[in-house]
């Protein structure tokens, strides 16, 4: 049989199941700089780190129309907040 040397701590990012000794490596996975583990992020998200913060990176919007039988008389204007027509 052999001694597998890992992690031993199943609530660990590092947590290897087969590990007989624990080596230490088990803490301070959500602030190693390293996307591990199941982090969404560099040391945020996943079932251990806390959330990964939301970026602002514009706007995206996802529009559907729905018509009835008269869809030529349908018609819209995309606006932005001063009331111009975009």
């Amino acid at each position: 049989m052999y001694t597998y040397i890992w992690c031993t701590e199943p609530s660990s990012h590092g947590y290897n199941p087969v590990a007989s000794i624990d080596d230490g490596s088990c803490a301070g996975t959500c602030f190693d700089g390293i996307q591990n583990g199941d982090e969404e992020g560099v040391d945020c998200g996943g079932t251990l780190c806390d959330p990964c913060p939301i970026e602002y990176v514009g706007s995206l919007y996802y529009l559907e129309l729905t018509f009835d039988r008269y869809a030529e008389e349908t018609s819209w204007d995309l606006t932005n907040l001063n009331g111009e027509i975009i």
